[in-house]
Parts: structure tokens; C-alpha cells; sequence
């Protein structure tokens, strides 16, 4: 079977950096569900896609330094809402989880032929 871009969100991380994080998480993990976005080719690929997805998602840039708030993501609380965009670039938290997970995929696909 044939490994897709959904398979990087199956599994969410144990933490987030700011509580609207985990609404963008299923957000991005639905789209690329319902619009079967295939597992890029290498993993120079997957950061522009992730950077794009992000983008659209939000509204901001995952280069941007301060956290910013979405209006979607706030399902009550403090911080509701807010993204850190530190975990969604290249080196953050959340980056390096999706990173690892396409690093397993890519493997087993090559284990198993794929």
C-alpha cells in the first residue's frame, strides 16, 4: 500500500507549543485526507508542503516569530486559538515529529517495495 501525505498526522504529538495547534493539526490531516495529497518525494518537498499547508491554514508564515491567534482554532480557555509558529518551521518541535514520521514511512515503503 501505497503510504500518503495523511499518514504523517495518524498519530498527533504528546505536546503542542499553544492549544490551537492540535485544530490546525486535524485541519491539515483532513486535507490532506479528502484531497489525497501524496507523500512527497523527498523531505526538501515535504517543508515546502508543510510551509503551504501552514500558510493556508492560518494566514501567517511559519517564519514569523510571535505567536498569532486563529479565530477557527479557539475552542475555549486563555490561549485558545493561538499558534506558535516556532513548531511548525523547520528545527521546531512539531516539524521534527512530522520529519520523523516521513522518515519511518519512506523506509518501510522501501522495505516493503513501495
Amino acid at each position: 500500500m501505497k503510504r500518503k501525505f495523511a499518514d504523517l498526522f495518524a498519530v498527533p504529538p504528546r505536546t503542542w507549543g499553544a492549544r490551537g495547534e492540535p485544530f490546525l493539526w486535524e485541519d491539515i490531516r483532513l486535507h490532506a485526507i479528502n484531497n489525497k495529497i501524496p507523500l512527497p518525494d523527498c523531505i526538501e518537498f515535504l517543508g515546502e508542503q508543510l510551509n503551504t499547508l501552514f500558510e493556508d491554514f492560518t494566514g501567517h508564515s511559519p517564519k514569523e516569530h510571535e505567536w498569532f491567534y486563529v479565530d477557527k482554532y479557539a475552542h475555549g480557555g486563555m490561549s485558545s486559538g493561538h499558534i506558535d509558529p516556532a513548531g511548525w518551521r523547520e528545527g521546531g518541535e512539531i516539524f521534527e515529529y512530522i520529519r520523523q514520521n516521513f522518515i519511518r514511512i519512506a523506509m518501510l515503503n522501501d522495505v516493503l517495495g513501495h
